[in-house]
């Protein structure tokens, strides 16, 4: 599906007709890209972030691994994963998982510790980023809440800032 099918992300809100192509996306398609969300240079921080965590040594990357008891946050390396049911082809992706509850938390640990790239970080990149990308995710929701005739509110409180949740900030290397 070529990239430009997707709609961008409602530059202001009430704009009906890309709300509409976002309702449309997420019923027809079940997905979509976000565009000019405002938060490039939280995004940039992130990669930067990524990237230097990235740079560590294997064996400090891998104090913080994920593990075998379906933790998602922390860090995976390639080739951890098979990608058929054959296990012999392994995925290429390395990432680094940091929970939305550590980043807002911090530096109270909440589920986990991370590399010193992230802990660096956490209060003027990670928790940035977490806070636009929930500000997003509210508009979004906001807009499936109306659309779905709920009463207002209804989908908002079902992700409590407050509540713990496998809300996490990624960044990935292929």
């Amino acid at each position: 599906m070529p990239y430009n099918t997707f709609p961008p992300f409602p530059d202001d809100a009430g704009d009906k007709e890309e709300e509409y192509r976002l309702w449309k996306a997420a019923t027809t398609i079940g997905f979509w890209y976000l565009k000019n969300h405002g938060a490039d240079q939280e995004v940039s921080d992130m990669f930067e972030m990524g990237a230097e965590t990235m740079a560590l040594p294997l064996e400090e990357r891998m104090k913080f691994e994920q593990g075998d008891e379906g933790q998602s946050f922390g860090y995976k390396k390639a080739g951890a994963n098979a990608v058929d049911a054959t296990g012999k082809n392994l995925d290429t992706v390395e990432l680094i998982n940091v929970s939305k509850d550590d980043a807002l938390a911090y530096p109270q640990v909440v589920h986990r510790t991370y590399p010193s790239t992230v802990n660096a970080r956490m209060e003027n990149t990670i928790a940035p980023f977490v806070h636009k990308a929930l500000e997003v995710n509210y508009v979004v929701l906001d807009i499936f809440n109306q659309r779905l005739g709920l009463p207002q509110g209804t989908l908002e409180k079902l992700h409590i800032l407050e509540e713990h949740s496998g809300s996490e900030a990624r960044c990935i290397r292929n």
